[in-house]
Parts: C-alpha cells; structure tokens; sequence
C-alpha cells in the first residue's frame, strides 16, 4: 500500500485519505480509527465480522474499546489515545466520526460506545463529490465564472476590491455592505473568478430560522468548504448579531483557514466582535445617473435597439439599481415578445420599469393611471409656466445634480414637492396627472382614510411609512385635500420628538419630510 501510494505521488495523483489527513491534521493513530469506521460503508459484510470480533451480534458497527486493541501497543497508549474520541478531537469535532450506543444503554462508558463515519466523509473518500445533504437547503455552490466587472456593469463597487480578492488574506474577513440593489449572484461568481476558487454561499438568515442547531450547521459549513477548498460567503450575516450564540458562530468561522466573506446591509450588526480577523469594508453604492446610464447601455444587444434619447429619459426618470436594471431589461423584453417583438419601443421600456418599481404602495394608496397630457389643461401664462418648470426639473435634474456637481455639495434633499391650491374644479388633480404622465411615472393617490388615526402617534407612523415606501417606487405621490391632513388644525409631531409641532403651511410639513426640496408652492 505503501508503494502504490508513493507512485501515486511520483505520477502526481492526489489521494483523498491523505489530502483528508492534511486538512484535518489527523494523527496515525486518527487515521487508522477513521478507515475501521469507513470499513462498513466500503464492504456492507464486515458488519456481521464486528459482531463476531467484538462477541456481540447486535454490534454491527466497531466500539472504542476495539480501536485501542487493534491499534495500540499498551495500556499506557490506550489511555493516551483515548483522547481521539474526546469532544475536542479533530475526529470527533470535525464530525469525521460519530460516536453512539447501539444498545441504548444510558450511562456506558466510552469504550463501550461505537462509532460510525459521517455520510459526506465516507462518500467523499469513496470518490463522490455531492455535497452534504443538511447544508443544501441554505447553501449554494458557485464555481470560477465571470469577470468582477459583470455584476458592476458601471460600478457600484469600490475602487481596489479585485485586487483584494485576487490576495486575499485568510486572517481577514471581507465585509459587502449594502449589496442590496445588485445581483449578488454574479458577486460571488466573480469573486470566485477572481480568487481562483470555488465560493459556498450561505444564506445565515434561514439558516437560523430554520435548522436546529446553527452552531452544529457552522461546522458543517466550515468542514465542506475545507473539503472542496472553497471561500465561504455569508449572505444576510445581520441575522447573526442579534442570535444567541453568534460568538460561537464567529468563533466557528475564525476557525476556518480559509477566505471567509460575509455581507448584510448594517454595517453595525456586520462587524462583529472579530477576534481573530480584521474586518475589510466595501460599501455598495446605488449608481448615480451616469452609472445609471452606463448600466443601461450595457443591455443594448441586438435584440434590444433602444434610442439615445429614451435611454436618457429612462436613466433621469428611475433611479433604479442595478439589479432593477436588469429585471426591467428582462421584462421588457418578455412584453415586447407579447406584443410584437423586434426592437424594444421606448413605452414598453417604461412599462417595465414602472412595473419594477411597484411596491407595497399599493396597501396604504390608489394608484391612478394618468391620462391627462400637458396639451389637454388650460391655464394662465404664470402656473402654465411653472407647469412646464416643472417637467424641466426632472428632464434635466441629472445635469444639476450630477454634471454640475451639486448632489455632492447639497447634505439635504433633492425632491421635488408641487403644493396645489384653489377651489374645487379648477385643475389641481388633472395637473398632479398632467406631471406623472409627461413624467412616465406612477401616480398614487393617498387614501386619508388610511393614514390619519385618532391615537396619539399612529399618523405620524402611517406618514413616516408612506414617505419609506415611496423612496424607492420612482413614482409621483398624490395628496389630495391635503388640508384636512397638514392644515391648522392638525397637531403633527416630528418623528422621534417628544413634543407635538403645530402647523400652519403645506410647505412647512413637506421641508420636514423632505429637507431641501426647493419648490415650496405652485
């Protein structure tokens, strides 16, 4: 056995066992234990064997008290290796070997308890590849594929991060922050792309929800990738901090030799108590307007011919990220199929984001469909004016904000707010359409019904949750009779003050909702 081993070497053949003993730091004495254990698994007959060896028909699988007789030389070495079968041997915390009492007998001793190979190491020194079946609901295996640019498409990624990879230091841990608006699919496959290795990716949140013992499932985590020679990467790793055993999550995890990646979008709950490993941060920014439209770009194929002009009205009117982006591509092209196919018309495109952009809105509003165009409202030259202002706002925002420089300068908010007023039928509704449809934007309409409570703090809450809601749905919000909710008679107080804040004006409610918007009245 010994000299076929050496030729395997020599020929440049990598054997399992001793690639399994070189990961785990198995002893001579460990190994020998090991291959009694895998002894049923490759020959099913010698279970009836142990029966007879042991005296004990009903023992089908090798005790403790067998492995010292078979493999020491004294008493005094059978006290010594006794430890391999203690909790904090590699065999036994490892989980390579599983110790058990096939009599049931309560309290034996730990000679008389048999032990068993583990499922996943026996398949593995046996040539079978497939991963251990307790990690697959909450793991995914992502090989080498893809460049780190392919999920950027315009780059949301900080400067330098392919160069860590590409040297990525095992005594630190790689922190994604805010991963949020990207596919983080394609992340991990460049990621791995550009480490050279394959990447377990572990969802922590379900794990934690839904397998007994994490501590227990960490381990296997840590053991799979020592066994493929993966990276992990812990998706959602925000779960861990508020667990009760995330210190001996983490120290599972600073155990592991190996690159270890986690991501989650609070920065806070990330950065852990890291003992042993120095925490790397990389934020994920969500694309300005040119990144926006470098994004866009990228997904003009063949099959896709969209105009300069709507990609720069698509890219100033939804702020989408870049995962967004390419669900909105791929839906466009599915409704362009539907309803004739070839190239993708600029409408359709704005359907699709439209679409995209839907969100729990539709819970606590009325989503209006827009069917009034600039050309359809009469008005005085001034609020006509001011009408068309408004439209110029939006179309060319991105030149202000971006190009000019002023989003870095400005600290407060860059909304837009319209406060309408007048009596009843003379074109505040019919304008608040007017915008949303030259606009291509959603309308939604806020139930009052909905928001206004007579509790103490329930409006304000129900506001505070309108406001969140509508960041990120690229829509236009409708707050129709207005007055009964902001006017004077309405005590509003500011969210996470003690104090109830009279007010007086519209505009005042909104600058406290949306600091800086510039446009206090119509």
């Amino acid at each position: 056995i010994d000299g076929k081993r050496l030729a395997s070497h020599a020929a440049g053949i990598s054997l399992r066992l001793d690639r399994l003993i070189d990961i785990f730091g198995l002893s001579g004495f460990e190994k020998r234990v090991l291959l009694l254990a895998l002894l049923p698994e490759a020959a099913p007959h010698s279970e009836r064997l142990f029966g007879y060896i042991q005296d004990d028909v009903t023992r089908r699988r090798p005790v403790v008290a067998l492995a010292l007789d078979a493999f020491c030389s004294s008493n005094a070495d059978k006290l010594d290796r006794r430890t391999a079968f203690l909790p904090d041997s590699a065999l036994i915390k490892n989980g390579l070997i599983q110790l058990n009492d096939e009599n049931s007998r309560k309290g034996s001793s730990l000679l008389s308890l048999s032990f068993r190979i583990d499922n996943r190491i026996a398949n593995y020194l046996l040539g079978q590849d497939s991963a251990d079946a307790a990690l697959l609901p909450w793991v995914a295996f992502y090989k080498p594929a893809g460049m780190l640019s392919a999920p950027d498409k315009g780059g949301p990624l900080q400067e330098g991060l392919p160069e860590y990879l590409r040297n990525a230091d095992n005594s630190n841990v790689c922190i994604f922050c805010g991963v949020g608006g990207i596919n983080e699919s394609n992340l991990i496959e460049a990621a791995s792309r550009n480490i050279g290795t394959a990447v377990l990716a572990a969802d922590f949140s379900l794990l934690l929800e839904t397998y007994p013992d994490p501590v227990a499932a960490v381990n296997l985590l840590c053991r799979e990738a020592k066994l493929t020679s993966s990276v992990i990467y812990g998706r959602h790793f925000d779960a861990v901090a508020a667990f009760k055993q995330s210190a001996k999550i983490i120290e599972q995890l600073e155990e592991f030799q190996g690159a270890l990646m986690i991501s989650g979008d609070n920065w806070n709950s990330l950065a852990l108590p890291w003992n042993r490993r120095i925490p790397v941060p990389f934020t994920f920014n969500a694309p300005d307007y040119y990144q926006r439209e470098i994004i866009w770009r990228s997904y003009n194929s063949p099959d896709m011919q969209i105009t300069g002009d709507t990609v720069t009205a698509v890219t100033g009117k939804f702020q989408l990220n870049n995962n967004q982006i390419e669900k909105a591509v791929r839906l466009a092209m599915g409704l362009n199929w539907q309803q004739s196919g070839g190239q993708i018309p600029g409408e359709t495109l704005f359907q699709a984001c439209r679409m995209i952009s839907a969100t729990r809105l539709m819970e606590i509003a009325r989503k209006i469909n827009p069917r009034y165009r600039l050309s359809d409202i009469v008005l005085p030259p001034e609020p006509d004016e001011q009408l068309q202002d408004i439209l110029d706002y939006v179309k060319y925002r991105h030149i202000v904000l971006d190009k000019w420089g002023f989003r870095q300068k400005s600290s407060l908010g860059k909304g837009l707010n319209i406060l309408f007023s007048g009596p009843s039928g003379t074109g505040k509704t019919m304008a608040a359409e007017i915008i949303a449809g030259e606009m291509g934007l959603d309308l939604y309409k806020i139930d009052l019904s909905g928001v206004v409570s007579k509790y103490i703090g329930e409006t304000e809450k129900n506001l505070d949750r309108v406001f969140k809601e509508a960041a990120d749905s690229n829509c236009v919000l409708f707050f129709d009779e207005a007055d009964a909710l902001f006017g004077k008679r309405f005590q509003y107080r500011v969210p996470h003050s003690r104090t109830g804040i009279p007010v007086t004006h519209l505009a005042e409610i909104f600058s406290r909702w949306c600091p800086g918007c510039r446009r206090p009245g119509f």
